[in-house]
């Protein structure tokens, strides 16, 4: 089973490494181009689409991946329509929020264009999934590296759109001889039928991935664009490698965890996720620990003063998140849903609390403070994890 999942993940892997690399190779230029406050107002649009990859399509899209094959293409519809619905929804709220003052806010149409295009991708590699058309994601996903860095290099468009442009022409490219149904009749009824999806793992999902762009958040209204920018490049540089290996592997274990609802089988694959993931991460924390200084120089104009301070916090807070997002599943599978959300409830007012404390602090103070927060944040979140497969042994 574990060489199964792992072949799949590898596919994934493979595609997120080579545009990922692209993007990190691409770096010693693009920061020379750009400002780093142009990767703050980029950091912005990241943050739209991390909650619209989670919420656009009101969380339908991972009914696909395990669904009746007759239901699919309604699911497709509904998914289509409650992006056009999240997209309004997101420039309204942007309107009568106050997070983001006036000088920083995104216009409308990046807004609408960056939830559409993030709800369409994350909708792409759900059908893709439930098809097993894994090579077809991870072309998906080297587009979206590639393409973004031919356009920031090319610099005919903001880099902020540079981007959005590399989601878009990933998706249309990712569309190419794809054989998709949508059926519009019926909607309500397959609403219904796969409702367990928005009313349990939404409000979850936008509880996460709000309280994981906090720190962004926080870091744009305390610290300004500039700190923002480096702190978003520092994480795309040093974390996004590993936090989309870990969405890779969430990805192939949903379908795997359902298909293997044991006490055993669950345990085993429990412990060697953690153990794969933590031997991965502890050579990387004593790669960047030693050499990340020099590492981070190749790859970021030295103009921006990035150090280990910066670079030993944010790596440490990833690698915990790495290693426990992708084993939420089990809690999903064993119908602990109600546990996941208690604990992205505590994540998220633990997350905000770090806004009020972050006023009186340094930018180092506050990376280390938020390092500490996600580690013992995820450590109970594996904790619960691990409870939960023991009384499946109870219940079975």
């Amino acid at each position: 089973m574990l060489v199964s999942i792992f072949s799949k993940v590898g596919i994934l892997s493979l595609g997120i490494a080579i545009g990922q690399g692209l993007i990190i190779l691409s770096s010693p230029y693009v920061t020379k181009i750009y400002s780093a406050e142009d990767f703050g107002i980029l950091s912005i649009v990241l943050i739209y689409c991390n909650i619209a990859t989670a919420s656009a399509c009101f969380r339908y899209d991972l009914a696909i991946t395990t669904a009746d094959k007759n239901d699919i293409p309604n699911l497709i519809a509904i998914c289509l329509l409650f992006i056009l619905i999240s997209s309004i929804l997101a420039i309204l709220l942007v309107e009568f929020t106050s997070l983001l003052s006036n000088s920083i806010k995104l216009n409308q149409l990046m807004i609408f264009f960056t939830v559409t295009i993030s709800g369409l991708i994350q909708l792409l590699v759900s059908i893709l999934t439930s098809d097993n058309k894994f090579n077809r994601i991870s072309l998906v996903r080297v587009l979206q590296g590639g393409l973004y860095v031919f356009m920031a290099v090319m610099k005919f468009i903001p880099l902020a759109w540079a981007h959005l442009g590399g989601l878009f022409l990933a998706f249309i490219i990712g569309l190419f001889k794809l054989s998709i149904k949508i059926n519009w009749n019926g909607l309500i009824k397959t609403m219904r039928k796969y409702s367990v999806y928005p009313k349990l793992l939404l409000p979850g999902a936008l509880l996460d991935v709000a309280a994981y762009s906090l720190m962004l958040w926080i870091v744009i209204n305390n610290f300004g664009l500039k700190d923002a920018g480096t702190v978003s490049q520092v994480q795309r540089i040093i974390g996004a490698p590993i936090l989309l290996l870990s969405m890779s592997l969430g990805q192939v274990l949903l379908r795997h965890c359902q298909e293997n609802l044991t006490r055993e089988k669950l345990i085993s694959l429990y412990y060697k996720c953690i153990k794969i993931f933590m031997l991965i991460g502890s050579i990387m924390f004593i790669f960047v620990y030693f050499y990340g200084s020099n590492l981070i120089s190749l790859f970021i104009d030295s103009s921006w003063n990035v150090n280990e301070k910066i670079l030993i916090p944010i790596f440490s807070a990833l690698i915990f998140r790495a290693v426990a997002s992708p084993l939420s599943n089990i809690l999903l599978v064993t119908n602990n849903q109600k546990t996941i959300f208690i604990w992205q409830f505590g994540y998220f007012l633990t997350s905000a609390s770090l806004y009020f404390i972050s006023f009186n602090l340094d930018l180092i103070s506050f990376l280390q403070i938020y390092a500490l927060h996600e580690i013992s944040q995820y450590i109970l979140y594996l904790t619960y994890i691990k409870k939960s497969i023991n009384k499946l042994c109870v219940e079975y």
